[in-house]
């Protein structure tokens, strides 16, 4: 187990630093985004218009998770297998098993988080372009409601109009 110690306290401090970096690069952004948005007024302005919908965002935390376990588990698996060859082979190499299991270990966790980074990027676009045409859909109805409102309040204009008319002429 003690060649599992470093590579354990480096992740854990690794993303220890990642989560503190992260949380102080998007307070601004979160600051600016509560501040420009207001859900009363988005309700006023169209009653159809909803926000994108953000619970399922631990399936991303879940797949990065997932992927980067998948992959230090693969690391260490060929990390033993090339340990396992270079010893019964003929040439002898001066290997030890750190020299193997840290370098496997990191390079398979890592291609599982840039496998998850495009996994992730590609489930966001698909959001983004979902939401995109909720909104065009959702302005397209709101605008034929205001049209129809629009050619309403020119009927009961014109039935005024007519009205008063008859009103003058019987006068």
């Amino acid at each position: 187990m003690n060649y599992l110690e470093a590579p354990l306290v480096l992740a854990v401090i690794g993303y220890a630093i990642y989560k503190i970096f992260e949380l102080f690069v998007n307070r601004p952004l979160r600051s600016k985004l509560i501040d420009k948005i207001d859900s009363s007024n988005v309700k006023i302005i169209n009653p159809n218009l909803k926000f994108p919908n953000f619970e399922n965002s631990n399936n991303a935390s879940a797949l990065r998770v997932s992927l980067l376990l998948i992959g230090i588990s693969l690391g260490l698996f060929i990390s033993y297998i090339i340990y396992y060859v270079t010893s019964i082979s003929i040439i002898t190499f001066d290997i030890t098993t750190e020299d193997i299991y840290f370098p496997c270990t990191g390079l398979f966790g890592g291609l599982g988080l840039l496998i998850s980074y495009f996994v992730e990027k590609k489930q966001i676009e698909k959001e983004k372009e979902e939401y995109k045409k909720m909104v065009e859909d959702s302005l397209a109805s709101s605008r034929k409601d205001y049209d129809q409102k629009e050619q309403d309040i020119c009927v009961n204009n014109d039935a005024i109009n007519t009205s008063r008319e008859n009103d003058n002429q019987e006068q």
